[in-house]
Parts: C-alpha cells; structure tokens; sequence
C-alpha cells in the first residue's frame, strides 16, 4: 500500500467508526418480504446471474432493491449503479442512489464481495437492512449477522450464493 491509500484509509476509518450503527438483527426466510443486493463491480457476477438471482428471489415472492458499484468514471440515469465518481477523497460514497439504497427499508441485504472494500463496507453499516448477510471474513464479523463460507476452488453464483444464505435464515428461530 503506498501511503497515500494508508492516509485515505486512514480518515476513511475515522468516519465509518464514528458512525452510529443501525438496529440489526437475525430474521426467519419466511418473514422476509424485501431483499437488498449490494454488488461490486468486481464481484464478478455476468448481468445473466443477477437476472437468474432476481427471477429466483421474485418466485419467492420477494422484493428486490439492488444497488451495484461500478469502476466506470461516470455513470448516468440509473438509481442502480454507483461510480467511482460518487465516492469522496476518503472512499465514503455519496449521491441519491447510495442514500436511496441505504434508508431502504428491507428485510435481509446480501452483500457478497471477498476482498477489501471499503466504500461496501461503508454501504453494509449504512444499511436499514434488519439482517446483514456476507461473505465469510474475520476482519468483518461486525458487518454482518450472517456470513456464509463458500468453497474457494469452485466460485458459487449469485443465486447459488443467495439459496445457502436462505438455507440458514430459514433455520432461524425469531
């Protein structure tokens, strides 16, 4: 890391510690009425998958609000995405379609990216969600209620990812 990064990190940290964290708490599959997905850019996730992950959730009956980060410059007309261009000198996002997304009032976000990523990590704490569900992370157990650990040598799909995520919540008593 070159110091730079390290001093955005830096006063990065100091903002999302001092942010107040949201009421969360573990929920049963079958009270679930709305679904949040948070994407990355990165996530390697083909617009086939999040259609398939979609049309699943909408079987289920679930309502969908989906936000997704993307590394292009500029983004526009779509309350969808997010760009580089949204985020402040310190990776905290801004803009009508992360506030949108975060006041949003649902039942589980699903939120599965691996690597570092600090402007998700912002998104997830900001989240009205009631229960948070990632990737598997020790640095991030404060994130989420919910994290799964899918095997490494085969990457799982979105909707692959989402069914063993419901696998567990549908074992919660709440």
């Amino acid at each position: 890391m070159n110091w730079w990064y390290s001093l955005r990190k830096f006063f990065f940290l100091q903002t999302f510690n001092a942010i107040r964290a949201k009421e969360h708490s573990f929920v049963n599959w079958e009270k679930v009425k709305t679904v949040s997905i948070l994407l990355a850019d990165n996530s390697a996730t083909s617009q086939q998958e999040l259609n398939e992950a979609i049309q699943f959730l909408a079987k289920e009956n679930r309502a969908v609000v989906l936000l997704s980060f993307t590394e292009q410059e500029k983004v526009e007309g779509s309350e969808q995405l997010f760009s580089k261009k949204s985020l402040n000198w310190c990776f905290v996002p801004e803009g009508i379609a992360v506030t949108n997304f975060c006041n949003a009032k649902s039942d589980v976000l699903f939120a599965f990216y691996k690597h570092e990523n600090l402007t998700m990590d912002f998104i997830v704490k900001q989240s009205s969600a009631k229960c948070r569900v990632g990737i598997f992370s020790e640095a991030k157990t404060d994130n989420f209620e919910l994290m799964i650990n899918p095997p490494t040598e085969n990457i799982l799909s979105l909707k692959k990812l989402i069914e063993q995520s419901i696998t567990y919540l549908q074992k919660t008593e709440n």
